[in-house]
């Protein structure tokens, strides 16, 4: 099945958790689904079994709800996003400094 959105923005509010080594990281994304409902996802990078995963979140961050509130955030005439799953489509958004600090985290967690 294939995943389309019309928009989407993000990575916003990156965490880590666990202490003292991270076991899991989280990027923060919202868009516009192919139905134009709005959308809030979390990619998870799962430190130990070195799997992304993601879920449908329901909290806006003070980051994102500020990015709502811009009149020109929504552009309808713009290309749809699409892939396979959305942890596919929202991988592709992450830079390479995040993709370093979930290969140093996953490194450095104990076997």
């Amino acid at each position: 099945m294939t995943v389309f959105l019309r928009a989407v923005y993000g990575p916003f509010d990156r965490t880590e958790f666990g202490h003292p080594r991270t076991s899991a990281i989280d990027w923060h994304f919202f868009g516009v689904r192919e139905d134009n409902s709005m959308g809030h996802w979390t990619l998870r990078f799962d430190v130990q079994k070195r799997k992304f995963v993601c879920f449908l979140s329901g909290c806006l961050s003070k980051q994102t709800r500020d990015a709502l509130e811009n009149p020109d955030a929504f552009v309808p005439d713009r290309p749809m996003v699409h892939g396979k799953t959305y942890v596919e489509i929202l991988r592709k958004r992450l830079s390479n400094a995040d993709f370093a600090s979930a290969t140093a985290a996953s490194i450095h967690w104990p076997r």
